[in-house]
């Protein structure tokens, strides 16, 4: 009987494991079907706000600018690490490692942390014994695990607290081959710490704290999950400590140095720099605006023979980016993937500017 009643319970957590697998498998999905259609409006809100910033030099009304960048950022930020989730649970996520100076890399992430941290009285400081110290990474990477800590770390600490980044290098003869030389960034804080219970937990997909601090669910319980896959396809490890002494927690990364644990591959270009803009985080596609319509735009006849071709099923952003390569090059336009390739193979132009995800015959 009690060997029956064992194999029940077995057969129930295997349902009840499978079952929320399927869930979050669905909400994965959800995200990413409507994704495509948030970043259209979120890229034709953004890029106009960063011509209005380089316009504007009115100190009171470029402050508002910037707080309505950041906030569209953070939309952004967040459809992006559902798709890296994706890309990670399809293998199609590469890592490119690039050698950079991790005392300038962190000190440049701080600063966009900076304000808030004035405006809220904690004290934030990064602790360091080395002035520069070189370490292999994959940047873009690297850059997302550490604005989840820091994010997170702001989320969870009252106003006139503290927040401590230490960095720091180290040797374990017993770990594995990548990590017997590592360094180590640690995330501390003085917020309000985490159930011993469900230190691990807060890894996992789709994961969210109830805690008394805010009285609700906060966040998505994407961006933790994330921040351990890309540090574990970077051969590290993270980890989640409650502070012995005092309140708060503190999330330990420990990466390899060197650069013996990853292959010719993997190994990005040699003049990568990175570089923090502290309130304009580009890198987003041109789009357009109706405000762009209100500038004044000189038009003028192509300086080059080059012919680009745009494609894409939104008319704002074909226009857009027209607008912004039409004095330089001659451009043609196509509303889909078909469309495009007909004209493709019959004009043959220099460059094709193209979305992936459209009807008739995607980019």
């Amino acid at each position: 009987t009690k060997y029956a009643l064992n194999q029940i319970r077995h057969k129930q957590e295997i349902v009840r494991r499978e079952h929320i697998e399927h869930v979050n498998e669905a909400k994965l999905q959800f995200f990413i079907n409507i994704s495509h259609e948030i970043r259209t409006p979120m890229t034709l809100i953004i890029s106009p706000l960063e011509k209005l910033l380089a316009q504007n030099a009115d100190a009171e009304v470029k402050k508002l600018y910037l707080l309505m960048h950041r906030n569209a950022q953070r939309i952004l930020r967040l459809i992006n690490q559902l798709m890296d989730i994706r890309k990670i649970d399809k293998g199609l996520l590469l890592v490119k490692y690039n050698e950079i100076d991790i005392v300038d890399f962190i000190s440049d992430l701080m600063q966009t942390f900076e304000y808030q941290a004035k405006n809220r009285n904690i004290k934030f400081e990064f602790l360091h014994d080395n002035a520069a110290l070189k370490v292999w990474v994959d940047p873009s990477n690297f850059d997302k695990v550490l604005m989840n800590l820091l994010s997170n770390a702001f989320k969870f600490t009252p106003d006139n607290a503290e927040i401590t980044i230490v960095l720091r290098i180290g040797s374990d003869s017993n770990a594995s081959n990548a990590l017997k030389n590592y360094f180590e960034v640690i995330v501390s804080d003085s917020g309000i710490g985490i159930e011993d219970d469900k230190i691990e937990k807060i890894f996992e997909r789709f994961y969210q704290i109830d805690n008394d601090y805010s009285k609700s669910n906060l966040g998505t319980g994407v961006g933790l999950h994330l921040s351990r896959s890309l540090v574990e396809l970077q051969h590290g490890t993270i980890r989640a400590y409650n502070k012995t002494e005092g309140s708060g927690c503190e999330f330990v990364v420990r990466m390899p140095l060197g650069d013996s644990h990853f292959t010719k591959a993997e190994v990005g270009s040699s003049e990568f720099v990175h570089k923090q803009n502290t309130e304009l985080e580009l890198g987003l596609i041109p789009t357009y605006d109706d405000l762009v319509n209100q500038l004044p735009i000189a038009k003028q006849k192509s300086k080059t023979k080059y012919r680009i071709l745009v494609v894409d099923d939104e008319e704002e952003i074909r226009a857009y980016i027209k607008s912004e390569l039409s004095d330089m090059y001659r451009i043609s336009e196509s509303v889909n993937g078909k469309e495009a390739l007909d004209f493709i193979l019959k004009e043959k132009p220099d460059l094709v500017i193209s979305d992936v995800m459209m009807p008739e015959m995607d980019g």
